[in-house]
């Protein structure tokens, strides 16, 4: 008989930027496309999607299509809905929650259009939403996600004169609310707001009776807006775009003078600094930028627009260099047992993933050996969790290890998470007990984990699980049919998604239909 030791190590990863220094700027060649087209709206939608809606053509024609572009599989699809709004150009766009997407205002041959339009991707549906108040009719304003189900709308032209309201669109309500922030920003249009992380939003440029270079944030629960003083920053910029690229930072591109200058802003250093690339789109103005995940965790898109005053209707894509993030992995870790070391890993998401490695070292810092002949495939790009195992079977009893998962995108660019340690381990033969025992934890107090060993004289169903005192239940550790033998497992004093739990007096309870037994265990962080 044999006692299986199960040794859990959890190590949570979060992977930030990328260390590579490189372009971020890729252009995709996606068949069909929505054409040559400029003064669009473009909005993230959900699940690496953007929508698109509106356009003027270089044939000076309006268009009411909608068009859907997939990140995952790098395709534009036209959704051709039953109905649809009104063909429009210069028209604001916004996420407001899971497959959801507002749009608001807009131009079409001197008509200024006033009615609030949402977008549902999943039923492919848009409806008009009688909402009252509401922003008067207007164009060439501009609105952004601000958290929730709500976006924020400031400014446009309004009769024909430039203007300083602050709205609020509430999705889940269906409603319009103006705020009254003591201060705004001057009244303007061709101005751009992205969102910033938390309730806050980014507004940059815009023109009244010359181009602004201002820089300005909104803060919602506050209900202000607050001007920014960044020593360097963009060229006063009109028909520019920008979009949000996770940890309080935006990207702004494009201008009517023509700028080509990738630029971003952090607010937490509240500065602007230029992303240099020596691939990037072309000079251009209202074209459309938008986010393919509101966490930060994916690429932008950028399509279309004018460039050196002649229409355009390229697909380009924002990250993969310095603003990277091609996994995002919630956690790695290992399971030991006899002869074997098992390891189990989860990513948050996964962008351009090609696939994985897993390497071994015998000391922390020790010459690494590749285990898998082959590249464990990824999910490609994706904003779902996936989970991955590897088992190494060539481990030797006793002895400890060190283990490395590496991310390679599509390019060929690697990533390296580690190393966590494990060590596979047999305990010797002995009888089969005569009488089912939970037995003492070893060590107690323990920190971080503790040894649990328990008894079974017959093959039965059998449940190891942890409470604490008040009889929550934090942690299942074995829920199966197991042989009559001596068990020991390992315990890392984690609860059942990975936490890590708070010191403090726990129950450990081995449950089968014959037999209970109950056990304090004391944790000490």
């Amino acid at each position: 008989m044999r006692r299986m030791i199960d040794i859990f190590l959890s190590a949570m990863l979060i992977l930030g930027g990328s260390a590579w220094s490189m372009d971020d700027w890729t252009q995709k060649f996606p068949v069909p496309n929505p054409g040559q087209l400029s003064l669009h709206s473009l909005c993230y939608v959900g699940a690496d999607r953007v929508l698109l809606f509106g356009r003027k053509t270089a044939g000076g024609d309006l268009n009411g299509k909608t068009w859907i572009y997939d990140l995952s599989n790098n395709t534009w699809t036209d959704r051709e809905p039953a109905t649809s709004p009104v063909p429009r150009q210069l028209a604001a766009m916004a996420y407001v929650g899971p497959d959801q997407a507002v749009l608001f205002g807009g131009k079409s041959n001197g008509t200024d259009f006033g009615v609030t339009y949402e977008y549902d991707y999943s039923s492919n549906t848009w409806t008009a939403i009688a909402a009252a108040p509401a922003p008067s009719a207007r164009y060439n304003t501009a609105m952004a996600f601000i958290g929730g189900q709500k976006a924020l709308l400031f400014g446009g032209s309004v009769l024909g004169n430039r203007n300083d309201e602050t709205w609020l669109y509430d999705a889940g309500s269906n409603s319009w609310t103006q705020l009254s922030p003591s201060v705004s920003p001057p009244s303007r249009w061709a101005h751009d707001l992205a969102y910033i992380g938390d309730d806050r939003v980014l507004l940059f440029g815009g023109d009244v009776a010359g181009a602004y270079d201002d820089t300005w944030i909104f803060d919602l629960s506050g209900n202000n807006w607050t001007q920014k003083s960044p020593i360097t920053k963009p060229d006063a910029a009109v028909g520019h775009k920008m979009a949000y690229l996770g940890g309080d930072r935006v990207l702004l591109f494009g201008s009517l003078s023509g700028s080509d200058i990738s630029w971003v802003y952090d607010l937490s250093s509240d500065s602007w600094s230029q992303d240099a690339n020596t691939t990037a789109p072309a000079a251009r103005c209202d074209h459309g930028l938008a986010e393919t995940s509101m966490n930060g965790s994916s690429y932008l898109v950028l399509f279309g627009g004018l460039v050196s005053l002649s229409w355009n209707g390229d697909t380009w894509t924002f990250g993969g260099g310095d603003f990277s993030l091609p996994v995002e992995l919630a956690s790695f870790a290992a399971e030991a047992g006899d002869s074997q070391v098992k390891l189990i890993w989860t990513t948050q998401s996964e962008i351009d993933c090609a696939g994985f490695n897993i390497y071994r070292a015998a000391e922390p810092d020790g010459e690494r050996q590749r285990l898998n002949p082959r590249l464990i495939p990824g999910a490609g790009t994706s904003t779902q969790p996936h989970d991955y195992d590897y088992t190494d079977y060539q481990a030797n009893n006793g002895q400890t290890y060190f283990y490395y998962l590496e991310n390679q995108d599509y390019s060929g660019l690697t990533a390296l998470y580690g190393p966590i340690e494990a060590t596979p381990m047999a305990a010797p033969s002995g009888g089969i007990p005569t009488a089912f025992a939970l037995q003492a934890n070893f060590p107690n107090p323990f920190n971080p984990g503790t040894w649990l060993a328990y008894d079974l004289p017959s093959e039965c169903e059998v449940e190891l699980a942890v409470f604490t005192l008040l009889g929550a239940r934090v942690r299942t550790l074995v829920q199966e049919v197991q042989k009559g033998d001596s068990h020991l497992l390992y315990w890392n004093g984690m609860d059942d998604r990975g936490a890590n739990l708070p010191s403090g007096i726990y129950l450990v309870q081995l449950k089968t239909p014959a037999f209970s037994q109950t056990r304090k265990v004391t944790l000490v962080r």
